[in-house]
């Protein structure tokens, strides 16, 4: 599952060791693949993959966006930007398949980014959403 980091920086330890060397510092906004969460002295972590091929391991605390397919339930404007006066980037039909890629509140208001299959990027407040951290895998439904 792809996901994208919220926090300003943090650490992709080697192991899943708070001791283990960092194999690079990622920046806010940067996207990685996770490939599992372990539980080690209570601490959970999650495998990441850069899209360089380096893998490593982030702590508990690291605040993500892990990011999930969505199905609209009707039609739905994505906005430029978080606001309904910034320009319609896409207008998307009932049952539109999307990948939500981050999230923000505007103004008391909930917007989901969005990406469609095409990399069209943009913002929708129809969209539930929520910000993540590693913990122990959900199960699966």
């Amino acid at each position: 599952m792809k996901a994208r980091l919220l926090d300003p920086m943090a650490p992709l330890y080697e192991q899943p060791n708070l001791k283990s060397p960092p194999i690079t510092l990622l920046v806010a906004g940067q996207e990685f693949e996770i490939t599992g969460i372990t539980t080690i002295d209570g601490l959970h972590w999650a495998a990441a993959v850069l899209s360089d091929e380096r893998r490593g391991y982030l702590p508990s605390g690291t605040n993500m966006y892990r990011y999930h397919s969505v199905t609209l339930p009707k039609e739905t404007n994505v906005y430029a930007q978080p606001s309904v006066a910034s320009p319609v980037v896409a207008r998307y039909g009932s049952g539109a398949t999307l990948l939500a890629v981050g999230a923000a509140l505007v103004e008391e208001r909930s917007w989901t980014k969005v990406r469609d299959g095409d990399g069209i990027e943009g913002l929708s407040f129809r969209i539930l959403t929520g910000r993540t951290r590693p913990g122990p895998p959900s199960p699966e439904p």
